[in-house]
């Protein structure tokens, strides 16, 4: 399961990555290789909070 911005999330992760291995200078490296995870993470979070919302709503329950 997924959001909407999961999938962006996760293809600008693996553009930072890329821009961190290409990186020449440690400071440059370190500054994309620390934005990919910090997207990763994110995406990952969504993706978490997406399978609840799925679960959450497979068998809802009515409140008043």
């Amino acid at each position: 399961f997924q959001w909407n911005n999961t999938e962006k999330f996760l293809t600008e992760s693996k553009e930072a990555m890329a821009a961190a291995t290409a990186a020449s200078d440690k400071a440059t490296r370190e500054k994309e290789y620390d934005k990919a995870m910090k997207l990763a993470k994110k995406a990952l979070s969504e993706a978490k909070m997406a399978q609840q919302q799925a679960k959450d709503n497979a068998n809802p329950s009515v409140r008043f």
